[in-house]
């Protein structure tokens, strides 16, 4: 989990400056440091997601070991982030959390979860409904094929509302590999392997790309120190 996880940190960000809307960085812009006073800690701090006005962040925080995953909660306050807050929906340790993401109309949030085997740290995805007052609702697992015997990592999910996640489940192309699932009906998914070219080595994340919703991923391609985007 925190060899996956460390490849994602906030430093990856586009810097925002306070509370402010984002502005589009162009093509080729460099990354820099996004280290806001409340949220930027001697710890480590990875994978935000923001609700769609921006001003709600929710983000995964570990020790300096990487261990002890939880999401935190902030809100942009008087221009700047809050002190950040255990996630509302989560569950304290030695429960493992992480890897939020919040939907594109904002009503949805799924994560990741070792609630249902804290003791083997078997990672599920899960997801929580907003409510008309605001507030997160239970936390619902996946049910299979989504979720598997084995670990599942990274959801996320395009404006189609196709959700993309890795899993290292057996009759895969590589250690870990990238699937595709879409609800048919609730309750009721369809999941496949988008395919090879993702899985040699092991799959390290994937991001939707903003406004669009368009899938693009981080993989490992020839060899461990190497990696490439494919879309």
């Amino acid at each position: 989990m925190a060899r996956l996880m460390s490849f994602v940190s906030l430093t990856a960000l586009v810097a925002l400056p306070g509370c402010a809307p984002a502005t589009n960085p162009g093509a080729g812009a460099s990354p820099v440091p996004w280290t806001p006073q409340a949220v930027s800690t001697e710890n480590y701090e990875s994978s935000p997601t923001f609700t769609p006005d921006g001003r709600e962040m929710y983000y995964v925080a570990a020790d300096r070991n990487f261990r002890n995953y939880r999401i935190l909660r902030s809100t942009c306050q008087a221009g700047d982030w809050s002190s950040p807050q255990p996630a509302p929906f989560g569950l304290p340790l030695p429960v493992i959390e992480a890897d939020p993401f919040v939907t594109h109309d904002g009503r949805r949030l799924y994560f990741i979860s070792s609630r249902q085997a804290p003791d083997r740290e078997d990672f599920d995805i899960w997801h929580v409904e907003r409510g008309a007052d605001g507030a997160w609702g239970p936390a619902v697992r996946l049910p299979e094929p989504v979720n598997s015997e084995h670990a599942e990592l990274l959801p996320r999910v395009t404006a189609d509302g196709t959700l993309y996640f890795g899993s290292d489940r057996p009759g895969g192309y590589g250690q870990s590999d990238i699937y595709a699932a879409t609800e048919d009906r609730p309750g009721q998914w369809t999941v496949r392997n988008v395919g090879p070219r993702s899985a040699p080595w092991p799959t390290i994340t994937r991001r939707t790309s903003p406004g669009m919703g368009r899938p693009w991923f981080w993989c490992r391609t020839e060899a461990p120190d190497r990696t490439s985007t494919a879309s």
